[in-house]
């Protein structure tokens, strides 16, 4: 494993691990969006700012010879966490990344090693993330290889790990039945700041067009604006998810097509 060290030094041969702060964020951007001037980057950058003194941390792994990211992790004390999970007294990680050619040199297992460090010097009783194998969200692999266990699961697909530090209760969904409540009938769509490339929630506004014009569908999109709407949403991944009839559909960005099939199997709509 790469031994990770504080304050923005190298961890590997050309790669350093940076801290991001309110005062070098323009200088590196979020997770590939680096463009200040884009409506992306300014939705982040000020989600960014109202988390951060509530100990959100963002750290990334930036290549010197490439000039760019080669990794990430975010992560902010459970209380304040944007995942539809309870872990109070956790850190939960947000967001972890390493760029495909540059997996299996021990940079993740860094990244979450500095992760735990820090939860145990805030007396935290250990660390969770939510986890899928769709799209591109991390899987449980990384986390089993550092000593963390599948605690919860919820359909569709995701699954909920976590490393205890200090023996107690385990983080967890939640009461789905409870939270699901609010949304038996209708199609809702949540979408939030969090996530830069769904900070605006375009692709959802497109979907609510598109079930208005070509099937007479009515669906609310919902921008969850603060942690409590998150970890309340019935989508575990918290900051985006598609409900229809007291089902969810998914928790991360799928395809149109698949959108559409979820829809027929709960009859809201016909064929298409």
């Amino acid at each position: 494993m790469v031994g990770i060290m504080r304050g923005g030094v190298a961890v590997a041969s050309g790669i350093e691990l940076i801290d991001i702060t309110p005062d070098n964020v323009k200088d590196y951007g979020f997770c590939f969006c680096s463009d200040p001037d884009s409506a992306k980057f300014q939705n982040k950058l000020e989600w960014f700012l109202k988390n951060y003194p509530l100990g959100l941390r963002y750290r990334v792994l930036f290549s010197r010879q490439e000039n760019s990211f080669v990794g990430m992790i975010e992560y902010i004390p459970g209380r304040h966490a944007w995942r539809g999970i309870r872990a109070e007294n956790f850190m939960v990680i947000h967001c972890l990344m390493i760029k495909k050619e540059y997996s299996g040199k021990g940079l993740g297992s860094a990244l979450i090693e500095g992760c735990l460090t820090e939860a145990k010097e805030a007396g935290l009783a250990g660390v969770a993330a939510v986890c899928t194998k769709k799209t591109w969200c991390t899987d449980t692999r990384i986390y089993r290889k550092n000593g963390f266990a599948v605690v919860d699961k919820v359909a569709p697909g995701l699954e909920l790990v976590a490393h205890q530090i200090t023996p107690g209760e385990n983080p967890s969904f939640g009461n789905q039945k409870e939270k699901m409540e609010p949304y038996q009938e209708g199609v809702y769509m949540f979408f939030s700041a969090q996530c830069p490339f769904m900070s605006g929630g375009e692709k959802l506004f497109q979907r609510q067009e598109m079930l208005r014009n070509r099937f007479g569908v009515e669906a609310r999109v919902i921008e969850l604006k603060n942690p409590s709407e998150a970890q309340n949403n019935p989508c575990g991944w918290g900051t985006y998810g598609i409900i229809a009839s007291g089902k969810v559909l998914n928790h991360v960005p799928g395809g149109a097509r698949g959108f559409l099939q979820g829809l027929k199997k709960q009859k809201i709509i016909g064929d298409f």
